[in-house]
Parts: structure tokens; C-alpha cells; sequence
């Protein structure tokens, strides 16, 4: 009997793999309720040589990021649904968990299991709400348009520039709302994410760590495009301060190949601002 339901789990997480590669907008309604267990795991043999020495290594997520997940949905009756979703890092090579950004500044790295998202929502025909941790609007909107996901050994180099600050990717102590599907091809969500600094009058970085992030867009016929802002508090010093960030991305469906291409913008209000743009064309055959 162990052993049964040993294989039997397996099964089970198999048939689950490859559902944490979805990044999606707002869930539909469900008129059931559910529990998924997901996961993907990837890693890769590289050597790598130089003039200061030689390595070979293990390297966990090459092509795409290793993680595994659980997620639910609760069907409350009149439209109306509970969700959740709990997504952790895994570091093939090292059997390790990631690490996650507590307060949204460069101070806030910790270790956690559930470092890539940790959300709950409430769903219906007017949209989603969404709290915890998750992507920020504007990272999706790189995201959609890139070929390689923004990862693995093809990632671009302008995501690589982090123009977004230490709220690049992702935020703590977010909610979020998305707008329902069904509106003709438009899509869009709303964010707003919280530091959740100590509040003392006349400290400069109280609110450090705040933020807010939008993304707007259209998606019909093959073609799809999206603009996205951010923008997070943080302390001005001489390499950190205030972060703007907007992105334009489209694409168009050839059915053979697909087609895409991005445009970034960053500043960050340090004691000399620093700002970056940068492009990406690229192609999925």
C-alpha cells in the first residue's frame, strides 16, 4: 500500500508539470472547486574557461526556472471565487529554496519557501483581487514579449540592467487588481505595494519601499499590445533612490513565426539620476 501510493503521488506531480509556466491575467470564475499540484525542474552541465580560471558546475534553471507549487480554487457560489496560489524556487544543484525581497529595497533579502509568489484572490465577473506577492505589472509586461521568458541563457541583457530597482521582477505586500475577461480584448491590472517601514514623523524613509504599478493593454486577431509603468520609494543615496520605470511591449502572430519587440525606460533619483532605455526584437519560430 506505501509503496502505491508513493507511485501514485508521483503521477500526480508529473501530470501536474509545466502549469507554473503560465503567467497569467485574471482567473476565470470556477464552478468547482480544485487543488494542483505543479512543477518544473531543470538544470544543465556547464564549463565555462577564462584567463583567471576554469569551472565546470551544475546550474539549476538554464533554460527555464526550477520551482514547484500548490495551487486552489474554492467555488463560494453566485459568481464568486477563492483562490490561492503558493509558487517555491528550487535550486537543483543545491536543493535549496530562493530567496524573496521582504520590504522592496535592497535591504529586505531573506530566505523563503514560497519566494516566487504567494497569493490569495477573490474572483469574479468584475475581475480579480489579488494580495501577497507577485509579479509587478511592469515586469509582466516585459515578460510577454520576450522569447526567452526572461531567463535561462537567453535572457536580455535589458532585463539584466534591472531598471526597475529591487522591485524589478516582483513585490512584497502587494494588492493588486485585474480587469475581467471579456471585454473586447482589453486587459489590464493595478497595483499598489507597501515597504511597511515604520512610519516616524520627519523620517526621510518612511514610506521607502512603497509603491505602484499599472499595465494596460490589447490582445486580438494575433496581435497584442501593452504599456506598463512602476514606480517604488526608496532612500536617495549615491547609487539608490526613487525608481521610474515604463515599458512598451507588441507582438504579432504569424502562426509560423512570431514576432516581438519591447522598449524600456528606468531612472532612478540617486545624487547623480541615473536613467537607461533599451530595446528588444525578437523572434519564436
Amino acid at each position: 500500500m506505501k509503496a502505491k501510493s508513493i507511485l501514485a503521488f508521483t503521477a500526480f506531480a508529473l501530470a501536474a508539470a509545466g502549469a507554473a509556466a503560465q503567467k497569467s491575467q485574471v482567473t476565470n470564475p470556477v464552478t468547482s472547486s480544485s487543488v494542483t499540484l505543479f512543477g518544473i525542474v531543470d538544470v544543465a552541465l556547464s564549463y565555462g574557461s577564462g584567463s583567471a580560471g576554469n569551472i565546470t558546475q551544475l546550474t539549476s534553471g538554464r533554460s527555464t526556472p526550477s520551482r514547484w507549487g500548490v495551487r486552489g480554487f474554492e467555488d463560494l457560489g453566485g459568481g464568486l471565487t477563492a483562490g490561492f496560489w503558493l509558487e517555491s524556487q528550487i535550486n537543483m544543484d543545491t536543493g535549496t529554496f530562493g530567496t524573496t525581497n521582504v520590504n522592496n529595497q535592497p535591504d529586505g533579502s531573506a530566505s523563503a519557501l514560497f519566494s516566487r509568489r504567494s497569493t490569495v484572490s477573490l474572483i469574479s465577473s468584475w475581475g480579480e483581487v489579488r494580495l501577497g506577492r507577485d509579479f509587478t505589472a511592469s515586469f509582466r509586461n516585459r515578460d510577454d514579449v520576450d522569447p526567452f521568458g526572461t531567463s535561462g541563457v537567453g535572457a536580455n541583457l535589458v532585463d539584466a540592467l534591472n531598471l526597475e530597482g529591487p522591485a524589478s521582477t516582483r513585490a512584497s505586500n502587494m494588492v493588486g487588481y485585474f480587469l475581467p475577461s471579456g471585454l473586447g480584448g482589453f486587459f489590464g491590472e493595478a497595483q499598489y505595494y507597501m515597504g511597511e517601514t515604520v512610519d516616524v514623523s520627519g523620517q526621510p524613509d518612511s514610506h521607502a519601499g512603497d509603491g505602484y504599478a499599472a499595465r494596460i493593454g490589447w490582445a486580438g486577431a494575433g496581435f497584442a499590445v501593452a504599456v506598463a509603468g512602476s514606480r517604488t520609494n526608496q532612500v536617495q543615496t549615491a547609487t539608490l533612490g526613487d525608481v521610474d520605470a515604463y515599458n512598451l511591449g507588441l507582438s504579432y502572430d504569424f502562426e509560423v513565426v512570431k514576432l516581438s519587440g519591447g522598449y524600456y525606460y528606468g531612472k532612478i533619483e540617486q545624487f547623480v539620476p541615473y536613467k537607461a532605455t533599451g530595446w528588444l526584437v525578437g523572434a519564436v519560430v
